[in-house]
């Protein structure tokens, strides 16, 4: 994508209209101050990427730059606004107006000529009343949560009625949060089947895999009914239907699982190359930042254990921006890629719903533990206990 441009406020009024190839989003959002910051990014897959970002002054921001076809972005502010994302959808010649009263950047009007805007801004409006007033407790959040910092280290009672202040917030919004889903999942019933539906039905048939009891399931699995077979043959609809379809999981002291994996080359790996050594899985993204910082200590235990133990590190980024990731940084080990939307296959085999997650398997294929997260040290503590 070429260099974006940020242009200030003061350039928001009277902008000639976009070009043949670049499209405008221009911003007008009452009662937030000067100089707060709103910041627009690029959706690759699972991850989204920070392109550019503006500067409010009197309300108005602004974001201009070049395309070749219709993409999906996202916009989200800063400090003083809930951690959440509005989602835009830009093409060239395009120009998108936004509009707020506050804040709350999910209450936000979206008006552009393409259909699937629109499509996005019927299915947020469905979560609402109720998801306004999960935004307003989400602002609070962030506030107890730099409470919470500034205390670290120095007032343990600060602390502590900090915590006591955000679990009070998070059980305020848990059965908004419900609502939110129920309204949604009731749109889902009705709006039709294309691009947007299925992707915001993709990120409820993850459910099925780490909660499958949950009160939305039986919903959630209706809506299976609505795909075509046309449907089920994109990218998004074969994710889905292995959400559907989920594998046995294994446990600790089971017998390792194999499954088709890709190098970098685009050749065909297994994990049985390795038998009769440790291995350790490692699932992974470069938009998961515990993932990124437990890089240099992994590079620290391939070293250190040289051939006794093989690290197959296993991304779950799409395969244009994992080649472009692994060109840029050393990363160390086997890097293989399912190359398959969400935590599927492998994936759900061992467990996965949040990562870095982490597989020790013996040099006979038995599972020795299964973990998930990173703290510094913590790995070579790990794998100390688990490689004799």
């Amino acid at each position: 994508m070429a260099a974006l441009l940020t242009l200030s406020a003061a350039g928001c009024t009277g902008n000639p209209a976009p070009g043949d190839n670049e499209f405008i989003i221009e911003g007008y959002v009452k009662n937030i101050p000067d100089s707060s910051t709103v910041i627009l990014f690029a959706n690759y897959g699972n991850i989204g990427k920070s392109i550019a970002r503006d500067t409010v002054t009197d309300g108005r921001f602004m974001f201009r730059d070049t395309v070749s076809s219709m993409k999906h972005y996202s916009i989200m502010g800063g400090k003083g606004f809930p951690s959440v994302s509005l989602e835009v959808w830009v093409a060239p010649g395009e120009r998108i107006r936004i509009r707020g009263n506050d804040n709350l950047v999910e209450t936000w009007t979206v008006k552009s000529g393409l259909p699937y805007q629109k499509y996005e801004n019927e299915y947020r409006k469905a979560g609402f009343p109720e998801r306004a007033r999960v935004l307003e407790n989400r602002v609070l959040m962030n506030d107890v949560a730099d409470e919470m910092r500034a205390a670290a280290g120095n007032d343990q009672t600060a602390q502590r009625r900090a915590r006591e202040k955000l679990d009070s917030i998070l059980k305020l919004n848990t059965p908004l949060d419900s609502i939110v889903d129920i309204r949604k999942l009731d749109y889902l019933t009705k709006a039709p089947v294309n691009e947007i539906w299925m992707d915001k039905y993709g990120s409820y048939v993850r459910i099925l895999q780490y909660d499958p009891d949950n009160f939305k399931a039986d919903r959630i699995r209706s809506l299976y009914s609505r795909l075509s077979e046309d449907d089920l043959q994109t990218e998004t609809g074969r994710m889905i239907y292995e959400y559907m379809h989920l594998p046995e999981r294994v446990s600790i002291g089971d017998e390792m699982v194999d499954g088709d994996l890709y190098d970098t080359d685009g050749n065909l790996r297994h994990l049985s190359e390795f038998n009769g050594k440790y291995i350790l899985l490692d699932f992974w993204s470069q938009g998961c930042g515990p993932c990124v910082a437990s890089i240099p200590e992994m590079k620290e235990i391939i070293t250190a254990y040289g051939d006794r133990l093989a690290v197959v590190g296993i991304s779950s980024d799409r395969k244009d921006i994992w080649l472009k990731y692994l060109s840029e940084n050393e990363v160390g080990g086997n890097q293989w890629n399912e190359l398959r939307m969400g935590y599927t296959g492998l994936a759900a085999v061992y467990g996965v719903t949040g990562i870095p997650h982490y597989v020790m398997i013996s040099p006979d294929g038995r599972i020795l533990d299964i973990w998930a997260g990173y703290a510094r040290n913590y790995l070579k503590t790990k794998v100390k206990a688990l490689v004799k």
